[in-house]
């Protein structure tokens, strides 16, 4: 956001989203809105389809790509939108395997403790069976 208001100026919502202390929250929330919002949210989607297709290329990752954490969840557009859909596909051999990949984003926060707490149940089995 910052890169391109300074390429191309601010506007009548620069001045709010520069002021506030969550700034990525305030460009999400003019995203639909305001031009240097929705351009920024297109940089974002197309560079993060760009890795999720990497990813899923390097680590044969096919059964699905799951996507945690709160900036996916609060914006779930940005994985079908057009930015993201032509970067992530944009792969001509592999093309197939990346359109046979679901996308899905997590959007229970507790995934992380509920993930650490079954990493522990499970370590514990581990340390009483070697016992």
């Amino acid at each position: 956001y910052e890169f391109l208001r300074e390429k191309r100026g601010g506007n009548e919502k620069t001045g709010e989203i520069e002021g506030a202390e969550d700034k990525a929250a305030m460009i999400s929330k003019y995203r639909k809105t305001d031009p240097l919002c929705r351009e920024t949210f297109g940089i974002y989607a197309k560079y993060y389809g760009r890795c999720a297709k990497n990813f899923v290329l390097e680590t044969l990752a096919t059964g699905g790509l799951y996507i945690a954490g709160g900036i996916a969840a609060k914006n779930r557009e940005i994985f079908v939108s057009p930015e993201f859909q032509a970067e992530f596909l944009n792969a001509a051999k592999q093309r197939p395997i990346l359109e046979r990949t679901p996308v899905r984003v997590i959007a229970n926060y507790d995934v992380s403790i509920i993930g650490a707490c079954n990493a522990a149940i499970d370590l514990s089995h581990v340390q009483s069976n070697d016992l």
